[in-house]
């Protein structure tokens, strides 16, 4: 299984979990929610996911797919320029 992952660019999981049955499950839905890969074009509703994986609590699936190191080193600081959402820019309404 792990040289099939391996083709297919499936590594270990970030936990360093070896690629097998569970890795990918979660792969799956992790891809689905971001809207990754040849499965979803845009991300798929996160209830519709848990559905899908066989979830019962929405809490499993979004314990699940929640972003990696790298996935929040290339989201973006916020739409707002200088600073992160919530940020004060020391400007007042208007200004």
């Amino acid at each position: 299984m792990t040289t099939l992952g391996a083709a297919a660019g499936i590594g270990p999981s970030d936990d360093g979990e070896p690629f097998g049955p569970h890795v990918l499950r979660h792969t799956f839905g992790t891809d689905l929610v971001r809207g990754h890969g040849d499965l979803a074009a845009e991300p798929v509703d996160v209830v519709l996911v848990a559905e899908l994986m066989g979830h019962a609590d929405l809490n499993t699936t979004a314990a699940t797919t929640l972003p990696t190191d790298a996935d929040k080193t290339r989201a973006p600081l916020g739409g707002v320029e200088g600073g992160r959402p919530g940020e004060s820019t020391g400007q007042g309404v208007g200004g």
